[in-house]
């Protein structure tokens, strides 16, 4: 997916927030010089997973250390825990326990570490209301539902901690629906921001569930052309490729493989390209998409 200017404008704009707070001026104006320049002159067939990748080496770079998102995604992986049990329950009683799993699991991609760690809320009441106001595309999820029973091999590539909880949940309901598939989970081959890796995998025991791999690589999102070479193995013999959050679409998109996308619309860019208003939930496949 080519980088828009709504991107460029849109990830400078955070980092240029995110580093308001150091006292090193010097520094901080180095930074953001280069950052002006890096998004400015980022090739525009460049996603925007990987102009974030070039932003965090700037980052370390400069400041010599790494944007640090620890201590949220051990918090949120364990707030999502605490509710892995009601959530299963909820999903297990409704009259379409798959449906009701992948809205939970695209809820889950609310999690927003920039705004979620400063809402003093139920979380759990929270993410019930979110998922009974969503819709999803009933063709699609029939689409899906077909392919799952005629595949034995399916590849679920992961996107953010705490969301990793609600993937796991998902996880599980297919499995126990569709007990002939080997399911591989794929998560990032090393620290980038809140997504997952394969420690925060294991914190969650999604490795008890399913097989979990990593990409190999930095990117907040799954770049075929640097993937290594076992995770792009297992991409390319998987009959179904489930795709969690806007890196991985961003990333995928145009690929022509049969993935069926998961996310939420969390900005206007977004909104627009699905004809949606923003929060919405976009559950699609690759082979329906223009562009």
């Amino acid at each position: 997916m080519r980088l828009g200017e709504e991107c460029r404008t849109c990830l400078f704009n955070s980092q240029s927030k995110k580093v308001n707070k150091y006292e090193d001026s010097k520094k901080k104006e180095e930074f953001l010089s280069n950052l002006k320049t890096l998004c400015d002159t980022y090739p525009s067939n460049g996603a925007s997973p990987l102009l974030m990748r070039e932003i965090n080496r700037l980052h370390e770079k400069i400041f010599s250390f790494s944007l640090d998102y620890s201590k949220e995604k051990v918090k949120f992986n364990s707030i999502c825990l605490s509710y892995e049990k009601e959530i299963e329950e909820i999903i297990s009683s409704s009259d379409d326990s798959l449906k009701k799993a992948i809205q939970f699991a695209i809820v889950g991609n609310l999690i927003d570490f920039a705004k979620l760690t400063s809402i003093d809320i139920d979380l759990l009441e929270y993410f019930k209301e979110k998922v009974s106001e969503q819709k999803i595309d009933d063709t699609v999820l029939s689409m899906l539902k077909e392919d799952l029973s005629k595949s034995n091999k399916v590849t679920y590539l992961l996107d953010n901690c705490g969301e990793v909880v609600f993937d796991k949940i998902l996880i599980k309901e297919i499995l126990k629906k569709y007990p002939h598939i080997e399911l591989t989970a794929v998560v990032r081959g090393k620290e980038v921001l809140n997504d997952v890796t394969y420690f925060d995998s294991k914190m969650i025991n999604l490795d008890k569930v399913c097989k979990v791999i990593d990409n190999g690589t930095d990117i907040p999102g799954t770049y075929l052309k640097e993937i290594s070479s076992s995770c792009l193995q297992q991409i390319n013999s998987s009959q179904v490729i489930i795709s969690k959050g806007l890196g991985n679409f961003e990333t995928l998109h145009g690929c022509k493989k049969n993935i069926y996308y998961m996310f939420l619309c969390k900005c206007d860019y977004f909104a627009n390209k699905f004809n949606l208003n923003k929060w919405e939930s976009v559950l699609t496949n690759e082979q329906l998409l223009n562009g």
